[in-house]
């Protein structure tokens, strides 16, 4: 079952997105809070009995939506929560609206869910992510950022 987000649920999301990210990458409460406050934010999360299973951030500019975040609980992957979302965000663009999102390059999970969503890649940024932020992996494949769009 799918919910507004609210800067009230800032903590949960936070507790969450610390689950799923690591160093600079984790958004604290107050950041979270302050986002869900600005009126081009939408918040949306797939909850179980009340316990928040995964949510995302999409900022909205006339036609354009981006991304901001998107989390799952490592213990919820794979079970079609992130689909569900991405799904009822688009329900929120205008028609003809485009919705970009970015991941990182080692990200196969993500990659392949927005891939059997209909995204295409639209570009690549190199050195994007800092290897501190995680945790020594290889920086040539932790390095890029991907950029994809729906139309």
């Amino acid at each position: 079952m799918l919910l507004f987000c609210n800067p009230w649920l800032a903590n949960d999301l936070a507790a969450l997105h610390g689950a799923c990210f690591r160093g600079d990458d984790v958004w604290s409460a107050n950041f979270l809070s302050q986002q869900l406050k600005n009126p081009a934010v939408l918040g949306l999360a797939a909850h179980d009995g009340g316990k928040i299973l995964s949510f995302a951030l999409l900022q909205m500019v006339g036609d354009v939506a981006d991304v901001l975040t998107l989390a799952t609980h490592p213990d919820h992957r794979a079970r079609g929560y992130a689909s569900h979302i991405v799904t009822a965000l688009l329900g929120f663009l205008p028609q003809g609206g485009k919705l970009w999102l970015e991941v990182a390059t080692d990200n196969h999970p993500a990659l392949s869910l927005y891939q059997k969503m209909g995204f295409g890649e639209v570009a690549v940024r190199p050195n994007y992510y800092r290897a501190a932020q995680h945790d020594g992996r290889d920086i040539a494949r932790a390095a890029k950022l991907l950029m994809f769009e729906k139309k």
